[in-house]
C-alpha cells in the first residue's frame, strides 16, 4: 500500500498542535474555527471523514419543530438562526424544502404536549390535532420571523392535492426548513477550507484518517491503523509519507496543549482509551434510514417532504432525495459499539408500515430498497428519559489533567458551526489566545455567488455545460458534490479525462482530483463519502474497478492490492448498507 498526503508545508515534529479526535462535522467545524484564528491542529480519525453520525442522519437542516413540546426554545431559536446562515453561506449544499404535516383531527394531543412541556412523562393518547399543530407552527414562525423562508400555511384536503396522503388526513399544514443531501461533502469543504487557511498562515494542519492515538501522560502517539493491519513488525518500522518527497516515522509522538474529543457516540470509549476518568456521558440512540426507488411514492410527495404522525403516535419522515425517496427514522437506545449499528429487517418493516399508513395507495417492497444506513446519535446520557425526550442540544465537558480534554456531547448537523465556535472559544481561553476572526459570515468553498433560485441555477448549469463541453447531467452531479469548486477542475481536463466513470456522471479527471485532494485512503472512502455513489444506486463491479485503477495511478493503492480492495468494498456495501449487485 502506498499513501501520501497532498503537498503542504513542512513542520518539525516538536510543533504542538491542538489534537482533535474525530473527523465528523463537529471536528471539521472546530478545525476551521481554529485555523481561521491561527491555531494549528491535527485531526485524527479511526475511520474516514464523516463516517459516523454525520453520514447517518436524516440529512435535514432544521430548527426542530418537535423540540418545542419539550421546552427547548433556545435550541430551536439558535438552530433556526444557523439554518438561515447555512442557506446563505452554503447554498450549494443546503436547499429549502417544504414540509407537509398531514392532520387527522381538529383537537387532540394537548394533554400529552403540556405534560412534556412541564418535563413530565407522557404516554400517547390521541394524534396531535390541527389546533395544537398550528400553535407549534406559529411559535416556529415567531422564532424565525427574520428568515427568508415563508411562514407556515394550512389547507383543507379537497380532491387530488399533493402530497397524496391517506383520506383519513383532513388538513395539511406546511412549513419551510431545509435539506443537506450530502453532509459528507459539506464536511470535506470545511476541511479543505481549513487546510487552505492554514497553508496561507503557515500553520500545521493535518487530517489523519484511519489512524488512532495512544496516550502516555502528556505525550500522544499517532498510529496508522491500515499500515498496522498490512505490515508485520513493530509499529516503529511503519512509514507514512507526509508530503510527496519525504516520510515521517510512525507512530508520531506529540505533546498537544489540548485534546478535543469529537468522536460522537464513541466519546465514552475514547475517554477510557485516553485514560481520562469520567462518568458516563453518552446514551446514544440508533437511527436507521432506507433509500427507496419508487416513482409512485415520489409522485405522491409532489416535491414536498412529509412529516406524519400515525394513529399510534409514531412519526415518519418521507423525504424527496434526488431520483429516490429517503424514509426514516427509528430512535432506539443502542448500548453496543456504534460500528455495529446496521439497519435490521424489523426496522424496515416498522418504517414500511408507517409509510403504508400515510400513503396506502403506494405499495412498497424490499426490492424497492436502493440501500439502507444506520448510525448512533451522540446524545447525552439520560437514564430515566425516553429516547425522544432526550435533548438534542449540545454541551462541552472539560476534564483537566496532564492534557486538558474537551468532550463534545450532543449536537446536530444544523448547529455544528455554532458548536465549533463555542468549543474554539474554550480552546482559546485555555491557550491564552484571543479570537481574531469568525466563521459567521465566511462562505463555504463553492458557495460564493451561487444561485439560490432554482431557475437561475438551471440557467447557470446549462451555460456551464456549454462552456465546459460536458453533459448537463455531469454538471448537475458535480454541482451537487462541491458547488462552483468543480469548474476550474473540469476546465483543465482533457477529452479523455472528461469521460465518465462507468455507470456514473463523474468524469475520470474529477475523480482523480478528489483522490489527490480529499484524503482518500481506501476505495470505500471514495465510493461512499467522496463521490456519493452509494446514494445514487449506480454502482457496478466495473465502477469499483475503474475507481480502484485511478487510485493506483494516484499512488493511493498498490496494483497488487487492487482485486482485494474491490472485493472488500463490494462486501462492505452489501453487508453494511444492503446494496444489491
Amino acid at each position: 500500500m502506498v499513501w501520501r498526503f497532498p503537498r503542504g508545508p513542512r513542520f518539525p515534529l516538536n510543533s504542538q498542535p491542538v489534537l482533535i479526535l474525530g473527523a465528523g462535522i463537529n471536528g471539521a467545524s472546530l478545525a476551521r474555527e481554529l485555523a481561521l484564528n491561527r491555531v494549528s491542529c491535527w485531526i485524527v480519525e479511526r475511520g474516514d471523514i464523516a463516517c459516523g453520525a454525520t453520514s447517518k442522519s436524516s440529512r435535514l437542516i432544521h430548527g426542530g419543530l418537535r423540540y418545542l413540546e419539550y421546552g427547548e426554545f433556545r435550541l430551536v431559536r439558535e438552530a433556526l438562526i444557523e439554518r438561515d446562515r447555512l442557506l446563505r453561506l452554503a447554498p450549494q449544499f443546503v436547499k429549502p424544502l417544504t414540509f407537509a404535516v398531514p392532520i387527522r383531527c381538529r383537537s387532540g394531543g394537548w394533554t400529552a404536549a403540556i405534560m412534556r412541556l412541564m418535563g413530565m412523562s407522557a404516554t400517547h393518547s390521541t394524534p396531535r390535532g390541527l389546533w395544537l399543530t398550528r400553535t407549534g407552527l406559529q411559535l416556529y414562525d415567531w422564532f424565525s420571523r427574520r428568515s427568508p423562508l415563508p411562514a407556515h400555511s394550512v389547507s383543507s384536503r379537497h380532491g387530488d392535492v399533493e402530497p397524496q396522503v391517506a383520506d383519513a388526513y383532513h388538513w395539511v399544514c406546511r412549513y419551510a426548513d431545509a435539506q443537506m443531501q450530502f453532509p459528507e461533502r459539506y464536511t470535506l469543504a470545511l476541511l479543505r477550507d481549513a487546510r487552505e487557511i492554514s497553508a496561507k498562515q503557515g500553520l500545521d494542519f493535518r487530517v489523519l484518517t484511519h489512524h488512532d492515538v495512544r496516550r502516555n501522560g502528556s505525550t500522544v502517539q499517532v498510529v496508522d491503523l491500515r499500515r498496522m493491519n498490512e505490515m508485520t513488525g513493530p509499529p516503529e518500522d511503519l512509514v507514512a509519507a507526509v508530503d510527496r518527497e519525504e516520510a515521517e516515522p510512525l507512530p508520531i509522538s506529540i505533546e498537544p496543549p489540548m485534546i478535543v474529543n469529537a468522536t460522537g457516540a464513541w466519546g465514552d470509549a475514547t475517554l477510557d482509551q485516553l485514560g481520562v476518568p469520567s462518568r458516563r456521558l453518552f446514551g446514544g440512540t440508533k437511527g436507521s434510514h432506507f433509500l427507496i426507488t419508487s416513482d409512485a411514492l415520489r409522485d405522491a410527495l409532489g416535491g414536498q417532504a412529509v412529516y406524519a404522525e400515525t394513529l399510534e403516535g409514531r412519526f415518519v419522515f418521507v423525504l424527496p432525495f434526488g431520483e429516490h425517496v429517503l424514509i426514516g427514522t427509528t430512535d432506539k437506545p443502542f448500548p453496543d459499539d456504534p460500528h455495529q449499528a446496521i439497519a435490521t429487517p424489523e426496522e424496515l418493516e416498522y418504517l414500511f408500515e408507517l409509510v403504508r399508513d400515510v400513503f396506502p395507495s403506494v405499495q412498497l417492497t424490499p426490492q424497492d430498497i436502493v440501500c439502507h444506513y444506520s448510525g448512533v446519535r451522540p446524545l447525552p446520557f439520560a437514564e430515566s428519559l425516553s429516547p425522544g425526550a432526550v435533548s438534542r442540544d449540545h454541551h462541552v465537558e472539560l476534564t483537566e489533567g496532564d492534557i486538558p480534554v474537551l468532550t463534545l456531547i450532543g449536537g446536530k448537523l444544523t448547529t455544528s458551526r455554532q458548536l465549533g465556535e463555542q468549543v474554539a472559544n474554550t480552546v482559546f481561553e485555555k491557550l491564552g489566545r484571543s479570537r481574531v476572526a469568525s466563521t459567521r459570515d465566511r462562505v463555504v468553498p463553492g458557495g460564493r455567488e451561487y444561485p439560490t433560485d432554482a431557475d437561475d441555477l438551471a440557467v447557470r448549469q446549462s451555460q456551464l455545460a456549454r462552456d465546459l463541453r460536458c453533459d448537463l447531467g455531469t454538471i448537475e452531479c458535480l454541482d451537487a458534490l462541491c458547488g462552483s469548486v468543480f469548474e476550474d477542475v473540469v476546465a483543465g481536463l482533457s477529452s479523455f479525462e472528461r469521460s465518465p466513470i462507468t455507470g456514473t456522471q463523474v468524469p475520470r479527471g474529477f475523480a482523480r482530483w478528489v483522490i489527490r485532494n480529499e484524503w482518500v485512503r481506501c476505495l470505500p472512502d471514495l465510493v461512499e463519502r467522496r463521490l456519493m455513489l452509494l446514494l445514487t444506486g449506480h454502482i457496478s463491479g466495473e465502477t469499483l474497478r475503474e475507481l480502484a485503477e485511478l487510485m493506483v495511478v494516484e499512488q493511493r493503492l498498490d496494483a497488487t492490492d487492487l482485486d482485494r480492495e474491490v472485493d472488500a468494498c463490494r462486501r462492505q456495501l452489501s453487508e453494511q448498507y444492503g446494496y444489491r449487485w
